[in-house]
């Protein structure tokens, strides 16, 4: 079912075709970087044919494209592990058996059965079809912990919070929004503890910019 939560994690996450790429360990994203593509090793045959020889040079060629396509496999590979096991989640939009109006979240669990289509960012699993991958690490989503509740630190972690779980937080009333703060934070409004009113609005419109007049057309 669609969610305010889906629609979150699905407006700040990767689409499927680099998510790959970009939840790498570092290590392999590293070394898939370094790793010549096929056009580049191509236009690497001449200079390499005359310091090593055609035969030496192909067969270089041809291992370092190989290692790099291996990686590629791994890489996909590793994300997928990391959605089943939910370090990561993927969200997307509902094809088939019936089409949802919103991005919804796939069950990690799928991920156990079946290979995404990488280039069209499709999926299906168990009669269940979804489009417009993108993945989305949930820790992204989570506060730091801070000592005080009334900090800066505290306050954006709240809000960044806040934005995460109800997209609409930043159109909130801004008495409303700044409840929310505190309630987020387990704290009422004291003299001096840096969650007034004053104080907290300040906060949500460095972190939500300025709210806009609306305008009525005649």
């Amino acid at each position: 079912m669609p969610s305010s939560r889906a629609r979150e994690l699905w407006s700040s996450g990767i689409p499927l075709s680099r998510a790959w790429l970009e939840f790498a360990p570092a290590e392999l994203r590293s070394e898939f970087d370094c790793s010549p593509a096929l056009l580049q090793s191509l236009d690497e045959i001449p200079r390499a044919a005359s310091e090593r020889g055609i035969g030496t040079a192909m067969t270089d060629i041809a291992r370092n494209y190989h290692r790099r396509m291996q990686l590629e496999v791994d890489l996909k590979e590793h994300l997928l592990t990391e959605l089943f096991n939910r370090q990561l989640l993927a969200t997307g939009y509902r094809l088939a058996p019936s089409r949802s109006q919103a991005p919804v979240l796939i069950d990690p669990e799928r991920f156990d059965y079946a290979e995404p289509d990488w280039r069209d960012e499709t999926f299906e699993a168990e009669g269940i079809t979804y489009s417009r991958i993108r993945v989305t690490d949930p820790s992204n989503c989570q506060p730091t912990p801070v000592k005080d509740k009334g900090s800066r630190e505290a306050i954006d972690a709240a809000i960044h919070h806040l934005k995460c779980v109800n997209p609409g937080f930043c159109k909130l009333k801004r008495k409303i929004a700044c409840e929310e703060i505190r309630k987020f934070l387990g704290e009422e409004e004291n003299a001096g503890n840096g969650l007034s009113f004053q104080n907290l609005s300040k906060a949500i419109v460095a972190k939500c910019g300025p709210k806009r007049i609306s305008r009525k057309q005649n």
